[in-house]
């Protein structure tokens, strides 16, 4: 990837603290991104383009979109108002905040871009299920004439784990999903020309991951630690005010999510695989 002085020590500090308030979860959203990089640089980027990346989280593939079109505008938007907090500071560390600028909403309800923005390229990344068909309508009406909308998105109808039940209860689950709604990878070409675009590239790739590959996970299990003995003597504080189901409901989760890291990270070698589609349309 090439964002400046991602290797300083400095720069390393200070990510960390701006991802650590938003637990486990940030931390992933920022060290996953190498793993799908690549794509990046298979696109044909121009300096000057006009770009959005949905589900942008905190920010990762926004920065790096932005460090390679540095005379256009780069837009990241998402759900979660927290994790749009933390790509802002980001931007900020890493000196792109003059032609970054991040949204925090949902994208399926109409009227979240303003009416005139209009995009050279829209990224889709493993948030199609979330935006669904009229999302994704949406996102065309802001796609420019000749513009490119790039979607890389798994299909879990043909996931599989091994010696992971917590992992195969999941993709069982995300299965079934796939298979109701019609929105996975496997249907992103017939999703794509119903939107009246067309399909210029559309081809799976399967993705191994091993524990080699998902050193965040044992990152996510100490920060995770770190948490769960910070907040539980917070919580504990609000038992008069909040009542105890509110009290012992938060502190269930906080040992939930610790267990099954641990889970995780104590074993020595496991290997989940599954297929996920790139698709490349134009309008």
């Amino acid at each position: 990837m090439t964002l400046p002085d991602l290797e300083s020590p400095r720069i390393r500090n200070a990510v960390h603290r701006i991802l650590a308030p938003r637990g486990a979860i940030a931390h992933y959203l920022w060290e996953s991104i190498p793993f799908y990089g690549h794509y990046l640089d298979e696109l044909e980027l121009r300096s000057d383009m006009r770009v959005l990346d949905v589900g942008c989280g905190v920010g990762r593939t926004t920065l790096e979109l932005a460090h390679r079109c540095p005379e256009g505008e780069v837009t990241g938007i998402d759900i979660n108002p927290a994790l749009v907090a933390s790509a802002e500071q980001l931007a900020e560390l890493f000196q792109l905040g003059e032609n970054t600028r991040f949204f925090a909403s949902d994208i399926v309800e109409k009227g979240t871009l303003p009416k005139d923005s209009i995009f050279d390229l829209i990224y889709i990344r493993h948030v199609l299920s979330d935006v669904k068909q009229p999302g994704l309508r949406e996102l065309v009406r802001h796609l420019a004439p000749e513009g490119l909308l790039v979607i890389l998105e798994p299909d879990f109808s043909m996931c599989r784990a091994f010696g992971l039940p917590h992992f195969d209860a999941h993709i069982h689950r995300e299965g079934e999903i796939a298979r109701e709604s019609g929105l996975s990878g496997g249907n992103l070409r017939q999703l794509l020309r119903e939107a009246h675009l067309k399909v210029k590239r559309y081809e799976p790739h399967l993705k191994i991951i091993t524990e080699e590959d998902t050193k965040w996970m044992t990152f996510a299990k100490k920060r995770l630690a770190a948490v769960y003995e910070e907040e539980i003597p917070k919580i504990e504080s609000l038992r008069f005010r909040r009542g105890s189901q509110w009290v012992d409901e938060r502190i269930n989760r906080l040992q939930n999510q610790h267990t099954e890291l641990d889970k995780l990270t104590k074993r020595h070698q496991f290997t989940h695989f599954y297929i996920q589609f790139l698709a490349h349309a134009i309008k």
